[in-house]
């Protein structure tokens, strides 16, 4: 039992030392650290809309102007969550809006300091560059992803 834990401590303290053509060539071992807890990604941040599904059926003959005012409300939508609990909000369709916010347990609850009215949206998903909420109002439903 000796004789094993001597040899074992004897190869543990070994030289980093290699022979490469008879010469001593010092070897150096890297270890590395393990990767940081990454931490939750946050809603704070500017998120701009990057698509929107909407629980609806498209009259005939108004997809064209549907799709247009589609794409008018994507590229002017955008979100601001500040970190102490304000936020805003602007679109193509209202003036900028300003309100408080909770996130917590998987919703954002805003607060509309304007309309002092209260909606909730359920965050499907969130990383640190992508946003998809979804909300559901008078029966339908609107899914929107956003971007930083």
């Amino acid at each position: 039992m000796i004789a094993v834990a001597t040899s074992l401590f004897v190869v543990s303290c070994k030289s980093n030392t290699d022979k490469v053509g008879g010469e001593a060539v010092e070897t150096t071992t890297t270890v590395e650290e393990p990767a940081a807890k990454e931490e939750p990604a946050s809603v704070v941040g500017v998120w701009k809309m990057t698509d929107i599904t909407l629980d609806m059926e498209i009259p005939k003959g108004q997809e064209k102007a549907f799709a247009d005012m589609k794409k008018k409300m994507v590229d002017a939508t955008v979100y601001t969550f500040n970190a102490d609990g304000t936020m805003s909000f602007k679109n193509n369709l209202v003036k900028e809006t300003k309100g408080t916010y909770v996130y917590e347990n998987g919703k954002i609850t805003i607060d509309n300091s304007t309309t002092k009215q209260q909606e909730s949206v359920t965050v499907d998903e969130l990383t640190a560059d992508k946003l998809v909420i979804t909300s559901e109002q008078g029966g339908r439903k609107a899914t929107m992803s956003f971007a930083k």
